[in-house]
């Protein structure tokens, strides 16, 4: 069984052609591209050997050449897709490392691209110079038996030896650890080009680091979307119904879910507390007592004195079908990013407010993000071009039969409107490859 998962793992991640030869090209896209559907086949398919990863009982695979890069496919690639967003991305970085001191002849053991893996890759992603002067020294003997395509992985790792030289860690993971960015960490974040947390986007024969323009604008559309639906709480105009169903956090909608979760979840930990709530909610000018949000938190997870809500219960948020004008809904969101009340929204206003909400935001990125929404180029953007990119701005989300778990309903008396009394009921059950994925 176990030289079956290892060939599987390896053979997932090293394609290849009819002849045998590398798909290198295909390995490019798997390895640097950001899919969610490759994230839904890796926690489908791998996800439980992950967890036994991590919980040492692969450690035996170390004997074998062959077993170690396999290994290292479950502690240090797959959970940069299992767990996108969360600090737990790196978790097998440290354990993976182990990997590297087997004390194999990786050059003689080992095709010359699973020694892109092993060791290089997980030596590349240790913070420490050490590791990343190694990874150089070993690349120096790996490089002249790889195609030409794969050189690109010298830019790559000298790029991850110069900032940890420069900073002693990767500035990227900083708010994932509570780390203070220092000043030069600061200015390499506004860098696609050495933010390793970014996917890599082909588009025209042009390459370039950063998320895709219109996900970033869904996604900030999503937590609008999101932030509305808790002021329906504290105006008290939703209550929580007394049954939840469990499966209609499909994997699709989840991952869809988890970009918006990324901007509230600002230490990845996989749970919003109220200090996160507050951050975002501040962000888009709502001005809540923690009292209020207490309320609103204790309602939404059907427990007193809760801490904050669970990824599950955020994105049930998503399920209340607001019956509010949209229209009304959508003047306030851009009367948001418009604060000099021009009737338009310069480069400058739409910068503050999404940096607001999200600091992990490049300059690039902010770039591409205009250049989308502004339609006829002229350099700001107009209210009609923000509607159009809304997600269904004219029809509602979700059907009639997707109102499981939440009713509108008109104001509740004081006495009802906690929502208490769902302690014991079970909250939904079930819940993009980047850059990171391999490099960072």
């Amino acid at each position: 069984m176990n030289k079956d998962l290892q060939n599987e793992l390896i053979n997932f991640m090293f394609l290849r052609r009819p002849d045998g030869s590398l798909d290198v090209m295909a390995c490019l896209k798997l390895w640097f591209g950001k899919s969610t559907a490759t994230d839904i086949e890796i926690r489908t398919r791998f996800g439980e050997h992950v967890k036994l990863a991590f919980e040492g009982r692969y450690a035996h695979w170390r004997w074998s050449p062959r077993g170690c890069v396999a290994l290292m496919i479950l502690l240090d690639q797959f959970p940069r897709n299992i767990y996108r967003h969360t600090v737990d991305m790196y978790a097998g970085d440290a354990p993976g490392r182990a990997i590297v001191d087997a004390g194999h002849d990786w050059l003689s053991v080992l095709k010359p691209e699973e020694c892109l893996f092993v060791p290089c890759l997980i030596l590349t992603h240790q913070e420490n110079v050490r590791d990343q002067q190694a990874c150089m020294r070993f690349w120096s003997k790996l490089e002249p038996h790889l195609p030409t395509e794969l050189h690109i992985f010298r830019t790559i790792f000298e790029e991850h030896l110069r900032i940890v030289d420069l900073c002693g860690n990767f500035p990227h993971r900083d708010h994932y650890y509570g780390r203070k960015t220092s000043a030069i960490g600061q200015k390499l974040m506004d860098n696609p080009g050495v933010r390793f947390d970014l996917p890599l986007i082909a588009e025209g024969g042009n390459v370039r680091f950063g998320h895709d323009s219109k996900k970033l604008w869904d996604a900030t559309e999503a937590t609008f979307d999101v932030v509305e639906r808790l002021d329906a709480f504290v105006k008290n105009k939703v209550k929580r119904k007394n049954t939840l169903v469990t499966d209609w956090l499909t994997p699709e909608k989840a991952a869809e879910c988890r970009e918006a979760f990324r901007k509230f979840d600002k230490d990845g930990n996989g749970f919003l507390d109220m200090e996160e709530l507050l951050e975002v909610l501040t962000a888009t000018h709502r001005t809540y007592t923690k009292s209020e949000l207490q309320i609103v938190i204790d309602t939404i997870s059907g427990k007193r004195n809760s801490k904050g809500l669970t990824f599950e219960e955020f994105s049930a948020l998503l399920q209340i079908k607001m019956t509010a004008d949209m229209q009304n809904r959508l003047r306030a969101r851009f009367q948001l990013f418009d604060t000099d009340n021009s009737g338009d929204i310069s480069y400058d206003e739409l910068r503050a407010c999404l940096t607001d909400l999200d600091n992990l935001l490049t300059t690039a990125e902010l770039d591409e993000m205009m250049k989308k929404c502004d339609a006829d180029g002229d350099g700001i953007i107009s209210y009609e071009e923000f509607v159009a990119m809304v997600p269904n701005a004219i029809s509602p989300t979700l059907s009639e039969a997707d109102q499981s778990l939440w009713e509108i309903m008109s104001p509740v008396e004081p006495s009802k409107k906690a929502g208490f009394g769902w302690a014991d009921v079970k909250t939904p059950s079930k819940v993009e490859v980047s850059v990171e994925e391999i490099i960072g």
